[in-house]
């Protein structure tokens, strides 16, 4: 069960430990409805150095090789941690580049009992 508090910054998911932002709750939005745009059972999380300034690490979120876009600003790999914390999805792979630190990639499965927000 999820319960929405009007004003609040947060929505708590009854029956787990911890509340979910509104960034949080935004990207888990965006991933459930591409996956199930796209019947797909999982994603995956990408970054990498983009090597000038002003630009740093550029991350993204990937269905079926396709990005994710329109998702909340300010979001992290934290929020993407703290949605795996609930129980909404699970790192299945993790690869992280000898040669650069900033590149990575990680493969995420979608648990199906997660909850429609």
């Amino acid at each position: 069960m999820v319960r929405f508090r009007p004003g609040a910054d947060t929505v708590v998911i009854m029956g787990r430990g911890m509340a979910l932002s509104d960034i949080q709750l935004g990207v888990w939005s965006r991933i459930r409805d591409a996956c199930s745009d796209m019947k797909a059972s999982g994603f995956t999380y990408r970054s990498e150095w983009l090597g000038y300034f002003p630009f740093g690490v550029y991350q993204w979120i990937e269905v079926e090789a396709r990005e994710i876009k329109e998702l909340p600003s300010g979001w992290s790999r934290g929020d993407l941690l703290a949605l795996e914390a609930e129980g909404l999805v699970r790192c299945v792979e993790s690869l992280q580049s000898s040669k650069d630190e900033f590149e990575s990639k990680l493969l995420f499965s979608i648990h199906a009992d997660g909850p429609s927000l």
